[in-house]
């Protein structure tokens, strides 16, 4: 395996261009023959991650341990400048709004008010235009109780849309 030398031509303390190096230890898994399975080999830079594999009982043993420089750009000039090519920057930040468009779409199409049984947005004649959406800081939303609950309960073999609707159903009459 080869190697690459990584050379720094940015300091901490630019803002155009943010670098970080990020330590990964890579995890393998031994056949029957005592061959790496290759479909069981995996990397992680996750402490929690990291606890896991470590652990005798995992199965994996760490194999390798990198680590890699990884950027972010601080501002536009820096991530053309990072990127070195316009059409290639132009290619990544469209992937980057067909993410997040395809995200406030599935957003705007099945938000559901569960007191009130309805879509948050109704059906429209109207072509709805993504630029506002576009434009909408992206926030991670928080979880509520309930769809906390709801996550969980739909890993437990055997519950169904209806038999979670049932459970919760209870739960909220029990707490009225």
């Amino acid at each position: 395996m080869g190697t690459t030398a990584v050379t720094n031509d940015t300091t901490s303390s630019d803002v155009a261009i943010k670098p970080e190096n990020i330590t990964y230890n890579v995890y393998v898994k031994l056949n029957a023959e005592g061959k790496v399975d290759v479909k069981e080999t995996v990397y992680t830079a996750s402490e929690k991650q990291i606890e896991k594999y470590n652990k005798p009982d995992s199965g994996f043993s760490l194999a390798k341990t990198q680590t890699i420089r990884v950027y972010k750009a601080g501002t536009v000039d820096g991530f053309v400048t990072l990127i070195g090519d316009n059409e290639e920057a132009v290619n990544i930040i469209n992937r980057g709004l067909a993410k997040k468009t395809n995200q406030k779409i599935a957003d705007f199409l099945t938000g559901f008010d569960e007191t009130t049984q309805s879509f948050v947005n109704d059906q429209t004649d109207e072509v709805v235009d993504t630029r506002d959406m576009l434009q909408e800081p992206t926030q991670r939303r928080n979880l509520s109780p309930t769809e906390k609950a709801v996550r969980a309960l739909k890993q437990i073999p055997g519950f169904d849309n209806d038999k979670i609707m049932q459970i919760l159903a209870q739960l909220q009459s029990a707490s009225a």
